[in-house]
């Protein structure tokens, strides 16, 4: 009897704690739940979401961007509390195998460059 039981608690001890996840997407809506079938648009979206997150400080929180280009049209501000801790912390990541860029340059188009001189 006690065999089973010991088994049992080895198994939940060692069960790591559910940890909440965010995704982010180009072509996500900052209006979707931020699941990986409906991602996010923004990191600010991204970052509120975790800020908001009831376990954030309990649990470990992943946010993944897919693939792509993510214009920033102001600055994301970061604060201490926005890195959780050492036993949750919060962690950005690409997606694997996925390249991203978070640029803060405004794409400019239509234009006819010329030499100056």
């Amino acid at each position: 009897m006690i065999k089973p039981f010991f088994c049992w608690a080895l198994l939940f001890a060692a069960a790591p704690a559910w940890a909440v996840e965010f995704w982010i997407s180009p072509q996500g809506n900052d209006a979707n739940p931020g699941t990986r079938e409906r991602p996010f648009a923004s990191l600010a979206r991204a970052r509120d979401a975790v800020r908001s997150a009831p376990q954030r400080g309990r649990e470990p929180v992943t946010v993944t961007l897919r693939e792509g280009v993510y214009r920033l049209p102001e600055t994301l501000v970061f604060t201490p509390a926005d890195s959780g801790s050492s036993n949750a912390p919060v962690v950005w990541r690409a997606a694997a195998g996925q390249t991203v860029v978070i640029s803060g340059g405004v794409e400019l188009h239509g234009l006819r460059w010329r030499p100056y001189r």
